[in-house]
């Protein structure tokens, strides 16, 4: 699978920060806004910039230890919020253990709305975002056509992570016309599909490559 390019992943690392520091920020004022429990004054509830800074700095690494950003763990939306929910559970872990050794008057309260809104709004922001990508890919009038040469398990693996990123505008270019199946699904075996037309010369060069090692794609 692909990896993301560099201004990509910029663009993510910066996002999950603001939106976990935002979250915090809203954290915040739901503990001295919504009266449950006991009412706190607002020295009780506001918090320092250094918190902040922690909380950056914990998030941060934490998303990038646990491949928050590695395509090939988050093609998927429900692989993506896993992986997002474990991040988050770790660094929730790691933010409250530095609380009990620092800032031990952090409501608890708060430190609750903190880890659900965080991990509602982490979640919804790259929902919204994968609907974008697919609104802006069904737009796109040029798809990338994938051909796979094979269909063992490399080739399947292929496929799967093809049909993942289909909101990219990438497609499978089918090999039906030819008649040749394997295990319900068409593939490609002696003719090469080129923009609907049959290449014989190109294949044998691509089959003589792939009889080299079975279950190759290209």
């Amino acid at each position: 699978m692909r990896k993301l390019d560099t201004n990509t992943v910029i663009f993510l690392i910066i996002s999950d920060l603001v939106i976990t520091l935002l979250a915090f920020f809203t954290a915040i004022q739901a503990r001295y806004w919504l009266h449950f429990g006991v009412q706190l004054t607002w020295e009780e509830v506001a918090q320092p910039w250094t918190i902040y800074v922690l909380v950056a700095l914990i998030w941060g690494v934490t998303f990038v230890l646990a491949q928050v950003y590695d395509a090939r763990r988050t093609a998927r939306a429900l692989d993506e919020a896993q992986v997002i929910t474990w991040a988050v559970a770790v660094a929730c872990l790691v933010f409250a253990g530095v609380l009990y050794l620092t800032f031990r008057e952090v409501p608890r309260r708060l430190f609750l709305y903190f880890v659900v809104g965080d991990l509602a709004m982490l979640i919804g922001f790259r929902v919204a975002l994968r609907a974008a990508l697919r609104y802006a890919g069904r737009r796109d009038p040029l798809p990338r056509r994938v051909l796979i040469v094979g269909a063992g398990r490399l080739g399947r693996r292929v496929a799967e992570g093809v049909r993942a990123q289909h909101a990219s505008g990438l497609q499978i270019r089918p090999a039906a016309a030819l008649g040749r199946y394997r295990n319900g699904r068409p593939f490609l075996s002696t003719w090469l599909v080129v923009d609907g037309r049959v290449c014989r010369e190109c294949c044998e060069c691509i089959r003589d490559r792939s009889s080299r090692s079975p279950g190759s794609a290209t």
